[in-house]
């Protein structure tokens, strides 16, 4: 298991926003998920619907190319989230 909590870039659709970033990795037992949420108090708040409505939503991190998400649920602080794509983290592709 791997865990981040740090600064990343969402986008979506076009659009570039600057979040902290809490996203936990894991490959276990056959099954690889990895997801989290995103802290935007710092952004207005309809960005929230922004995100539920976007049809590409990209997560990157630091020195990072961006991964597909998809919005989970939304709250007054952030957004939850699920990986689409391979983790950004260093999670290991195999799992066991």
């Amino acid at each position: 298991m791997d865990f981040y909590v740090g600064p990343a870039v969402l986008t979506l659709d076009s659009e570039a926003l600057d979040v902290t970033a809490y996203i936990d990795s894991s490959a276990a037992r056959g099954l690889y998920i990895w997801g989290g949420f995103l802290d935007t108090r710092l952004h207005p708040k309809d960005l929230r619907f922004q995100a539920a409505e976007a049809q590409n939503a990209l997560l990157a991190l630091p020195e990072r190319r961006g991964e597909l998400i998809d919005v989970v649920y939304t709250s007054a602080g952030g957004i939850g989230f699920l990986g689409i794509g391979p983790s950004p983290l260093g999670t290991p592709k195999r799992c066991e």
